[in-house]
This record gives structure tokens, C-alpha cells and sequence, in this order.
């Protein structure tokens, strides 16, 4: 009997394959790809509202219309930072499921055909097998990530997990999951380039409206001072934010004649921008791409060229508006 070969027919979030002549559907809920299309749905919709009142200036939005930017300007930055995390994880699952069944224990009951390769994203086929195995065993909480033997770099990062014990690595925080991934590759960390900081500006924006920490500013007399013990984080975070919006090479010199009518001070109200939705979106996907490439891995948007597309479609919105 003459043996069959595997057949793979790969879309986004699964995977075909004909094993020993039984049909293997593999499947995944897609959620990096969930998250980003939101965002992007979210920011043509503001960006959409704002151009309206670009074009007539003399149009004055109602109170409706203004929480309902905002309110898309939030959702953009909000799925945009889920998508980051929702990446990694992918990433790290792809490794749990390219290692033989076996390997799993008793984390494989979802598994059914044994020692069958069945990643849906194929983003570790070109790692080592080692480093795979790694990775899906820092996952499954078999193995600890032990003290600094590759490179000195990771110091503060290993610093930070030992308080964790090592152990979990789904509660570290989203840039952690990233930089333990460069670890176990035997990769040096991401340095401070502007990738790295786009991506922590939008997650740390992201955590302070998250996770608000009351702080008074004075809008009368001394403008702008703030009061509390936070006051300096977040002066921090609003020049940062402000960077990001303002390296839009498609915004006008002077900004979008609707950000008057739009926003308002104090931090965060004052930036929270289609400027930020767009940037946003762009930093993610940048930064994304930045860490297959120095990871030496397959970007799994490279199954996805909506994606392309659709950032083209918000990129010609802007470039009319501007």
C-alpha cells in the first residue's frame, strides 16, 4: 500500500493535513488577527468623524459625536495592545504544539493525533529544536527560566520574573513574553529603539487608563502643574504619547483643525487622537514585525495581507485629511 503524504491547506487560525489518511482540521480563535482588524475598524471610524470637521470648520460637533471618537480612539488602543499580547501568546503556543504529543503530559488532552506537528501559524519552523522545546515547556510550567546563563542584558528582565518564581508565564507582563522569547533563543533583548518604546508608550498608556491613579492638575494659574505622587509617571507618559502622535509623517505641521473641536485637557483627554489610533496601529504592527525578524521567525501576518491592505486604506484616509 502505497503511504500518503501530508496534505497542509493553511489559512490564518488552521490548519489541514491528511495524517495516516485521516482528515486533522487544527483550529485556533484567531484573536491576534481579532484584535488588529477592531483597531482598525475602530480608527477609520474616527478618522472618518474627525475629516468631516477638517473639511468645514465651521461645523460643530455635538457631545455625542465627541464621546463617540473618543470612545473609538479608546477601543483602538485598547485592541491594538490585545493584539500585542495575543501575539505572543501565539507565538509561545505554536511552540507547545510543534513538540511531540508525548512531550505535553497532562497538559494534552486537547491533543489527538499523536506526535502530530499541528501549529496553526507555523511561526517556530525555523527555530531549533531546542529552543522550541524551551519555549513550550516555560509555557507548560515545566521548566524555570534560570539565572542569567546567556546574556548579561537580561538582568532587570530575570530580576522581575523571580519574584514570580519563574513560574507563570501568562501574567508576565506583554514586553516580558517578548523578551523571554529573544532568551530562549539565545537572542540579545530588545535595546531602547524606537519600536521597543512606540510599543511601551501605547501598553503603558493602555495600563494608566486601565488602572487610574487619581491625580489632581491645576488649568487655572500655573498651567498644567500636577499634584500626587504619580505626577511625574505621567508627565512622563503624556510627552511620550505625544511623541508617537507627532512622528505621523502624514500629519500636518499645525495637527487636524478637528482635534480643537474634539479634545480637551487635561492628560489623557488631550491626546487621545486619531493621530494615536493610526500611530497606534502602525508602532504595533512595526514592532511586531521587528520582533520575528530579530527572532529569526516566520510573522504570522504574512498569512494575513488584509492586514497590508487595510493600513493602506487608513494610511490614503489620512494623506486626504491632511
Amino acid at each position: 500500500m502505497k503511504k500518503s503524504k501530508d496534505v497542509i491547506v493553511e489559512v490564518p487560525t488552521a490548519t489541514v493535513r491528511v495524517i495516516a489518511n485521516v482528515p486533522t482540521i487544527s483550529h485556533r480563535g484567531g484573536l491576534p488577527f481579532l484584535h488588529i482588524e477592531a483597531a482598525m475598524s475602530l480608527a477609520n471610524q474616527c478618522t472618518e468623524l474627525g475629516k468631516k470637521y477638517d473639511v468645514n470648520a465651521s461645523l460643530e460637533p455635538t457631545n455625542f459625536q465627541k464621546n463617540t471618537y473618543k470612545a473609538c480612539v479608546l477601543g483602538t488602543l485598547f485592541t491594538t495592545v490585545a493584539f500585542l499580547e495575543a501575539a505572543i501568546n501565539e507565538v509561545f503556543l505554536d511552540a507547545v504544539e510543534s513538540i511531540p504529543a508525548t512531550d505535553r503530559k497532562e497538559r494534552d488532552a486537547r491533543i489527538s493525533v499523536k506526535d502530530a506537528d499541528i501549529n496553526c501559524y507555523g511561526v517556530v519552523e525555523s527555530l531549533s529544536s531546542e529552543t522550541v522545546k524551551r519555549m513550550a515547556q516555560i509555557w507548560l510550567r515545566q521548566r524555570k527560566i534560570k539565572s542569567c546563563t546567556y546574556f548579561s542584558h537580561f538582568a532587570g528582565f530575570l530580576d522581575r520574573q523571580k519574584q514570580d518564581g519563574y513560574s507563570n508565564v501568562e501574567r508576565w507582563s506583554i514586553l516580558d513574553k517578548y523578551q523571554a522569547a529573544l532568551f530562549l533563543n539565545k537572542k540579545s533583548p530588545f535595546g531602547k529603539g524606537l519600536k521597543r518604546q512606540a510599543a511601551y508608550t501605547l501598553i503603558g498608556l493602555r495600563n494608566y487608563l486601565t488602572h487610574p491613579k487619581p491625580e489632581t492638575v491645576i488649568l487655572a494659574g500655573p498651567e498644567g502643574t500636577r499634584l500626587g505622587p504619580e505626577k511625574e509617571e505621567s508627565a512622563d507618559l503624556e510627552q511620550r504619547v505625544t511623541d508617537l502622535i507627532e512622528s505621523d509623517a502624514l500629519r500636518p505641521a499645525a495637527g487636524y483643525a478637528h482635534e480643537k473641536l474634539f479634545l480637551a485637557s487635561p492628560f489623557p483627554s488631550n491626546c487621545l487622537s486619531s493621530g494615536l489610533a493610526r500611530m497606534g496601529i502602525k508602532s504595533a504592527l512595526e514592532f511586531n514585525n521587528a520582533f520575528s525578524s530579530w527572532m529569526g521567525t516566520k510573522n504570522m501576518t504574512s498569512k494575513y495581507p488584509q492586514l497590508q491592505q487595510q493600513m493602506s486604506i487608513l494610511a490614503d484616509t489620512h494623506a486626504a485629511v491632511g
